[in-house]
């Protein structure tokens, strides 16, 4: 088992020194006719960041290998699953989710830790690596969460992470936001200023004349927190649909379905008992003052839009969609595997 340590720690810091050394010349080939099909936003991205990231993960890589041999054993044996991100996406349970979590941490010893920052979702490597950082402080067993495009841990040298979350449909996710947005629900009043004009507007009329928070662009919410912080990931299109769900397949334990909650909840305590064991019940029991604080999270005021408008947006907002039923599938999958729901 040491001999395996030794190795794995001296096997990341040569990962992190080769980073350190090749970087140069891999930010050259960058320009390559191999790699024309990339945006230039992309090609500035990876020249800026590329020495950066190499640099942290060697000062994370030295680190680690300075750490005693039994501090590593005690590590591996307590690390397996005692580190979650749940880079929760917008209007998508997560607030019902964190309420149940408070009881959780409480009831079974892990710290829970979250953020109030909502609408910087992107974030810069060097706020990317203070982040890294800030997490791999916390002590352990842990649940971070934030709403947040998929960060990849070990791109820094890091450890790696369980990464967990749940989608929903995309018009229903995106018609909830935008009612959200303008009346709040049942715990807070509307959180975004708009004109009068703006909080009158119904989703089919947003749509019908194309105003701005309609468009293809802006409706592309979903696929990006699983595609990353680079910016093609923002981009609408298959670049950032085949890197999300290389992420979800290579990175994340589970990613979960609103319209199944329950079920998602019972994969969560499936798989991850340490931090949601109890979390079914929990569910359906809360108690007064938990239930309370779940049943405030429905939306207000919100009108469904036309099978006209419904269209519009399935067209606008494909990307998401194929993303959501590949994920759909994937869960569907998992479920049978563990027995649940059959």
């Amino acid at each position: 088992m040491r001999s395996s340590r030794k190795l794995q720690r001296f096997v990341m810091l040569s990962f992190a020194l080769g980073m350190a050394l090749v970087g140069p010349i891999l930010i050259v080939m960058t320009g390559s006719p191999v790699k024309n099909h990339l945006s230039e936003a992309r090609r500035q991205y990876e020249h800026k960041n590329r020495l950066r990231i190499a640099q942290n993960a060697l000062v994370f890589a030295q680190s680690t290998a300075n750490r005693t041999e039994g501090e590593a054993e005690d590590e591996e044996e307590d690390e397996s699953q005692a580190r979650i991100m749940y880079n929760r996406v917008g209007k998508c349970g997560s607030r019902t989710t964190l309420e149940l979590l408070k009881v959780l941490a409480d009831r079974n010893d892990f710290v829970l830790a979250t953020s109030d920052i909502n609408n910087q979702k992107a974030i810069t490597v060097q706020e990317q690596i203070d982040l890294v950082n800030y997490i791999y402080q916390l002590p352990i067993p842990f649940i971070y969460s934030r709403h947040l495009f998929f960060i990849d841990f070990q791109k820094y040298g890091a450890l790696p992470l369980v990464h967990i979350n749940i989608i929903r449909d995309p018009i229903e996710r995106f018609v909830s936001n935008f009612y959200y947005k303008r009346f709040g629900d049942n715990r807070e009043n509307h959180t975004v200023k708009f004109s009068e004009r703006r909080v009158a507007r119904t989703v089919d009329e947003c749509v019908q004349f194309a105003h701005h928070e309609c468009t293809s662009k802006r409706l592309f919410y979903i696929t990006p927190f699983f595609c990353g912080q680079e910016p093609a990931c923002f981009e609408p299109g298959m670049w950032a649909l085949n890197r999300a769900k290389t992420n979800v397949i290579e990175k994340y334990l589970v990613v979960g379905l609103l319209e199944e909650y329950e079920d998602t909840l019972r994969v969560f305590e499936r798989l991850l008992p340490r931090h949601f064991h109890g979390v079914v019940d929990l569910y359906k029991h809360p108690g007064a003052e938990t239930g309370a604080r779940i049943n405030t999270t429905a939306t207000k005021k919100k009108v469904m839009p036309s099978l006209e408008t419904r269209r519009i947006l399935r067209f606008r907002m494909h990307f998401d969609y194929e993303f959501y039923f590949f994920v759909q599938e994937r869960f569907q999958a998992l479920k049978k595997e563990l027995g649940i729901g059959t």
